[in-house]
């Protein structure tokens, strides 16, 4: 799980300790390093919601909720505009690094931790083997699973820490 946010909301919100978080920020941080930072959270319904949260009492902070969305989509418009911070999977990352528009600054993504460690979430397909499945269900896993293989071996090979 990464806090992602615009250089320009870091600067404004940590302006004594950019640097710092530059250089040490892939090592991880806590929500107790942000305190006040403005940030889009997904839904209460949502499970990663209540991950967030955990962040945020390890911590002794409150969130300062910009905008609470079950819409990820939301959040990027708050990053583009540098108005908000919000909370990305790798999934999510992978996917918003690969299609940013041209123009848009680059996003800061730091490791989140609790308890000390990385946050990860675990992806899992599962399927009934004494279920018939058509060929185009057979295809989809297949795809699905060479899909998950090649982040696996980009994960790997960026030594990016896996959540």
């Amino acid at each position: 799980l990464y806090l992602c946010m615009s250089d320009s909301l870091l600067r404004e919100y940590a302006p004594d300790r950019v640097e710092a978080l530059l250089r040490t920020g892939r090592e991880g941080v806590t929500m107790a390093e942000f305190p006040g930072l403005p940030v889009a959270l997904p839904s209460d319904g949502i499970p990663l919601s209540r991950v967030i949260l955990s962040c945020y009492e390890e911590a002794g902070v409150a969130p300062n909720v910009l905008l609470t969305t079950a819409y990820p989509q939301m959040f990027r418009a708050l990053y583009f505009q540098g108005t908000a911070a919000f909370f990305a999977t790798g999934m999510i990352l992978s996917d918003h690094l690969r299609n940013r528009p041209a123009g848009v600054p680059p996003l800061l993504a730091f490791p989140l931790r609790l308890n000390g460690h990385f946050i990860k979430r675990e992806i899992t397909l599962l399927t009934n083997r004494h279920r018939y499945l058509s060929k185009p269900a057979k295809h989809f896993i297949s795809l699905t699973q060479t899909f998950f293989a090649a982040i696996e071996l980009e994960r790997t090979e960026s030594g990016a820490p896996e959540d």
